[in-house]
């Protein structure tokens, strides 16, 4: 079944939510703008992105270009019981966006289109584009600096309704990182990187300030290559200096990290299996299975717990010379480390799946990681890390669906199937 066939199959399967099918199809939504004519007619927009909840919701990101002007949104449609959140939208405060309009309601599919800087979740973001509320935002945060805003920013990744992070030029040629989030992200988040400022020698991201009324965190800019480009480009030189980097991380905390309420350590495991087998229902039994045994595992093989990334991978590893710099902890939280190997050796998984890189450099980069990682952290072994590599792929499951993928029913599957056999890259060395 291609992408198509299984976006129209759950869009059946879920009537509840009238735009199902409209936010699963690029070419529909648009359609659907251009009926209106406050919408740009020569416009090209892809759904890049989405967000679901079954029975209740569908969040869509979509990136628009019209002439020369590009610009991001989100659509986001609800099911028939939540009336009264579009009613709720219809009433936020709006910016105006680079078309103009910021928001609208498109009341037949019960659905609305928010366009940045606007967010129903990120009210710090709401006209960050306009280079006035901007450079307040960085008078706030940096109010222990001399520092003032160059008037230029780039985005790096939003995530609608949770995070935005955007680069922004300072005066004196500086740059920094802002990070904007919902409320409840922002305080863990604080905490996180207050504690992080206790470390000495690691290269982690210096919090340069924050403010509480717009839940904005000011990061330090690291320079330097991401560790996943050179993977792609068949560059491992760096692996073994990046586990080595991690494993000081986890046994140099002087004071662990705040827990993180929305990451317990076998955290929805169910309600992962339920969302698979509401993408692809013939995968509901197989998952159900894993999840099971999943909780079973991670209860006895937990370890010795210390403050851990949470989401760890090839993309938050920036290189420079000899230097390695570990960035985005935004998920950080207390658990075992070997949560953080997992997560690395899953992703190399995945990246097989979508075909970034071969089976046989993954396998490579698999071994020379966790050589690496165990020499420097021997209480780590070969068995508290495995079932942590099953937890990671099985989280990474619905990534294709989400990702918007062409071949998302295909690679959620194999990614599904990689926990009940034994994994090709995680040929870890004996602990004797």
């Amino acid at each position: 079944m291609n992408r198509q066939e299984a976006d129209s199959a759950l869009a059946k399967r879920d009537e509840s939510i009238r735009a199902l099918p409209l936010l699963l199809d690029s070419k529909r939504l648009q359609e659907a703008l251009q009926s209106r004519p406050d919408w740009p007619e020569s416009s090209q927009l892809e759904i890049d992105y989405v967000r679901y909840k079954p029975g209740e919701s569908l969040l869509a990101r979509f990136q628009c270009l019209t002439g020369s002007v590009a610009f991001t949104g989100y659509a986001k449609g609800y099911a028939h019981s939540a009336k009264a959140k579009l009613k709720k939208s219809a009433l936020r405060n709006e910016h105006p966006s680079e078309i103009g309009p910021g928001r609208w309601t498109l009341d037949d599919y019960g659905a609305e289109v928010v366009l940045f800087p606007n967010d129903n979740a990120l009210a710090g973001i709401g006209g960050s584009a306009q280079h006035e509320r901007l450079a307040r935002i960085i008078d706030r945060a940096f109010k222990n600096e001399n520092v003032t805003y160059g008037e230029s920013f780039s985005i790096l990744s939003y995530k609608p309704e949770r995070r935005l992070t955007i680069r922004v030029e300072l005066s004196g040629g500086d740059s920094a990182i802002l990070k904007f989030f919902d409320r409840t992200r922002f305080k863990h988040s604080l905490k996180c990187h207050r504690r992080l400022a206790e470390l000495r020698g690691l290269e982690l991201p210096k919090l340069r300030g924050y403010t509480k009324k717009h839940h904005v965190l000011a990061l330090g800019w690291i320079s330097g290559e991401m560790l996943d480009r050179q993977i792609m480009h068949g560059d491992i030189s760096s692996v073994s200096a990046t586990a080595e980097a991690l494993a000081n991380f986890h046994l140099s905390s002087p004071r662990p990290l705040p827990r993180n309420p929305a990451h317990g350590m076998s955290s929805n495991l169910a309600e992962l299996a339920e969302f698979l087998g509401a993408i692809q229902p013939q995968s509901y039994s197989q998952a159900a299975n894993i999840a099971e045994s999943l909780n079973r595992k991670l209860t006895t093989k937990l370890g010795e717990t210390s403050s851990v990334h949470g989401d760890f991978n090839a993309q938050q590893v920036i290189l420079e010379k000899q230097r390695v710099g570990l960035i985005d902890f935004d998920n950080a939280r207390i658990h075992s480390p070997a949560l953080d190997v997992g997560s690395f050796l899953a992703r190399l998984e995945f990246d097989v799946l979508r075909g970034a890189i071969n089976q046989a450099n993954a396998g490579r980069i698999g071994d020379e990681f966790t050589r690496a990682y165990t020499a420097a952290n021997p209480a780590v072994t070969e068995a508290h890390i495995k079932p942590f590599l099953g937890l990671a792929l099985f989280r990474l499951a619905p990534i294709a669906f989400r990702q918007r993928m062409d071949n998302w029913p295909d690679v959620d599957r194999k990614s599904t199937r990689l926990n009940s056999s034994h994994s090709s890259v995680s040929r870890m060395p004996s602990s004797a």
